[in-house]
């Protein structure tokens, strides 16, 4: 699998589904939990031969049939591993020692190749170490065609970035082909974009908009029409922005909480966690809850033309732990949780239901632990699912797309240079931040070839003789920002 951190024009001539797609209606979750979707109307409880935490993700074919899920491999050690468990309820040759930590918010999806429906990304949140705030990205490849069609992993964990908080989302491109895939960095308002196509995974962007005091744990959310993105947090942070598919750009910040934000204590109120929008994208819902003594509540926000309001749903309701909210095909809100906190009650094998949420206030019929798992446990969290029935947008410029990502990035990447470009034996890396740089190198395959970190220089010496010829790209991060270049090795 080729990994491109180069930006192509592409071609948009992709015709809008005609038939809904049916990848999001299996989900797998907790103790052996799982839900099918395929009829709507009657979604009904299904055994699943996995168990995962927090950090769930499934996928199906486009016929509604179970392909893929993560699941935990280990839950002890320095680094829990995470593991890839296809239909038959069996672990996919290769499909081990995922770099994957069970209890990351938003910490795993799987994505469809572009153009390839036998391909799969599966993308996936670690630790550098056990409890440390600093989130990594990886990815690993599956093709499903191998072994006899029980899946194969075929390239894994693949390293991306770091520095991350537990924040992983997935939207279908305005071309109704690509997908935009988002993250964000620990402790600060930038957010980190990756563009995925037939061509491979593009470099990083980085748009520099939000809160800025911002902690690993929350969730994040996108709107079902994917134009309204959503981020909670820990400290209180509730970021709500518009999203163009086309170009990728956020815009139209409102922050709806209640800063300043700093690490919370049991006065503050500020534990949010979960989060969703209604099917009509005009309502967000976020869930608060404090776990000393217990208590949750459930805000809804009505977004009317700019104009915001907000309505308690459920106020202060005592001895109650909600955590993850997920908008499932069927058009409701579900949401995991307990009733009785620290321990494994009856309450914490069922879901609570929003079954009306474009309705307003009570009016969307919230019914606590209303939908029963058959006797096994939920957890925390509910599966990262990516609206894969996005079409094309009619009427949109997106053939401009190369340009309107290049004029963002020039916004992080103006002032480094690199020389010379083509090099021979050497490049030097001029304008560096005064801070800590981690600078690493990458092939066209991804492979990161070379790194170093440099502390108080404004510039360094990077010796590339010993590469092949061929296109590369350095990646400088200082702890605020990534900077990306391209340079060619003759």
């Amino acid at each position: 699998m080729k990994k491109y951190f180069v930006f192509l024009l592409l071609n948009f001539s992709v015709a809008g589904n005609l038939f809904a797609q049916k990848e999001d209606r299996n989900w797998v979750f907790g103790d052996s939990c799982g839900i099918n979707f395929n009829n709507l109307t009657n979604p009904f409880f299904v055994f699943n031969h996995s168990s995962n935490n927090e950090a769930c993700a499934s996928i199906s074919d486009k016929n509604g049939n179970r392909i893929f899920n993560i699941s935990i491999q280990s839950e002890f050690g320095p680094i829990p591993f995470g593991r890839i468990i296809n239909k038959d309820g069996n672990e996919i040759e290769s499909g081990d020692s995922l770099n994957f930590y069970f209890s990351s918010t938003n910490g795993s999806l799987f994505l469809p190749f572009p153009n390839d429906t036998t391909m799969y990304y599966c993308f996936y949140l670690s630790y550098n170490s056990f409890c440390d705030s600093n989130q990594v990205l990886y990815y690993s490849v599956i093709d499903k065609t191998l072994d006899s069609g029980r899946g194969k992993v075929i390239n894994k964990n693949v390293y991306v970035l770091d520095s991350l908080t537990e924040k992983l989302l997935a939207i279908k491109h305005a071309n109704g082909r690509d997908w935009w895939l988002l993250t964000r960095k620990f402790n600060s308002d930038t957010i980190i974009k990756f563009l995925i196509s037939p061509s491979g995974i593009s470099e990083p962007l980085c748009q520099e908009f939000g809160s800025r005091f911002y902690t690993y744990l929350g969730e994040n959310a996108v709107s079902k029409d994917g134009g309204r993105i959503c981020y909670v947090s820990y400290w209180g942070n509730i970021d709500l922005y518009d999203f163009d598919r086309c170009s990728g750009t956020l815009s139209n910040y409102v922050e709806l909480g209640t800063p300043p934000y700093d690490y919370p204590d049991t006065a503050s109120g500020y534990f949010y966690y979960g989060c969703a929008f209604s099917p009509d994208a005009n309502r967000l819902y976020v869930g608060r809850f404090d776990d000393s003594p217990a208590i949750s509540d459930i805000t809804q926000f009505t977004i009317n033309e700019g104009l915001i309001s907000s309505t308690k749903i459920l106020d202060s309701a005592p001895s109650m732990l909600l955590s993850q909210f997920e908008l499932a095909s069927d058009d409701k809100i579900y949401i995991s949780g307990m009733a009785s906190p620290g321990t494994i009650d009856s309450s914490y094998k069922y879901l609570s239901v929003i079954e009306n949420p474009n309705d307003s206030g009570l009016a969307c019929n919230l019914n606590l632990f209303s939908f029963y798992l058959n006797g096994y446990n939920s957890s925390y969290g509910l599966p990262n699912m990516p609206n894969y029935n996005l079409s094309a947008l009619d009427g949109t410029a997106c053939d401009t797309l190369g340009l309107a990502i290049q004029n963002e990035n020039l916004k992080t990447k103006s002032i480094v240079s690199i020389f010379p470009n083509p090099a021979t034996n050497e490049i030097k890396i001029t304008n560096l931040s005064p801070s800590e740089n981690q600078i690493s190198l990458f092939n066209l395959l991804g492979q990161q070839v070379k790194s170093i970190r440099v502390s108080n220089v404004q510039s360094t010496i990077l010796p590339v003789a010993d590469l092949p010829a061929g296109m590369y790209v350095v990646t400088i991060f200082d702890g605020e920002k990534i900077v990306c270049k391209k340079f060619v090795k003759e």
